[in-house]
């Protein structure tokens, strides 16, 4: 008995050690024993308790947006700012946006409504991922 546990034992040693040999299997084994921080990026309003609730057609409403960075490489962002009411769909901003790993980026965006009483929902989306972020304010 003693010696069916002892050469189990060797084969058991031995196997790992021409396991470890193959570089597949390494990396297998690291990954597996390791924790890499989650790569994701954030999306948020700046100060969400400043978002415009009631627009005025006299003059600018703003809205501050943030994103920050936490995918471990330098990403170049491309975003879509839109306004959707009963009168249809605008733009108010469009662009793109590199910010290092570890970084944020602040923008300001403004929208003067162009007629009074109407709802209007504000979304600001990073295209080609899934990031977007909805408010809606009254004129």
């Amino acid at each position: 008995m003693l010696v069916i546990c002892l050469a189990g034992a060797v084969g058991a040693v031995g196997a790992g050690v021409w396991v470890w040999h193959l570089p597949a299997a390494r990396r297998q084994i690291a990954a597996s024993t390791s924790q890499k921080p989650a790569a994701f990026t954030e999306l948020y309003f700046t100060d969400p308790a400043a978002l415009p609730k009631h627009l005025s057609t006299a003059s600018p409403s703003f809205f501050g947006v943030t994103v920050a960075n936490h995918e471990g490489t330098t990403v170049v962002y491309s975003y879509l700012v839109t306004v959707q009411s009963i009168l249809g769909t605008a733009t108010i901003a469009r662009g793109q946006v590199s910010i290092a790993a570890g970084g944020r980026r602040d923008a300001l965006e403004q929208f003067t409504p162009p007629q009074a009483g109407i709802a209007y929902e504000f979304t600001v989306q990073l295209l080609g991922r899934p990031e977007a972020i909805h408010f809606t304010g009254m004129s």
